[in-house]
C-alpha cells in the first residue's frame, strides 16, 4: 500500500527496500527537489533506523541511489 500511495502521489525514482536492518522495507521516492520516505513499522521500536542515516543526507541535498543504500548494508 505504501509504494502504491507514493506512486499515486506523483513521486518517481522509488527505491523499494534496503539491505539494512532495521529498515528493509524503507521506500524513498523523489519528485523534482522533494523527497518522500516510506518507513518500516520497526522504526517505532528501534532507537536508530535507516531513517536516521538517510535524513541528514537528504537535508544536505544529497539524493541517495540504490548503490549508496547498498553501501550502508552489512554482511
Amino acid at each position: 500500500m505504501t509504494k502504491a500511495g507514493i506512486e499515486a502521489s506523483g513521486f518517481k525514482d522509488i527505491q523499494y527496500s534496503t539491505a539494512l536492518l532495521p529498515g528493509a522495507m524503507f521506500l524513498p521516492g523523489y519528485n523534482d527537489n522533494t523527497a518522500i520516505m516510506g518507513l518500516p513499522a520497526c522504526g517505532l521500536y528501534h532507537k536508530t533506523t535507516i531513517f536516521d542515516l538517510i535524513l541528514p543526507r537528504l537535508m544536505a541535498g544529497e539524493r541517495p541511489v540504490p548503490r549508496d543504500l547498498a553501501r550502508l548494508s552489512h554482511g
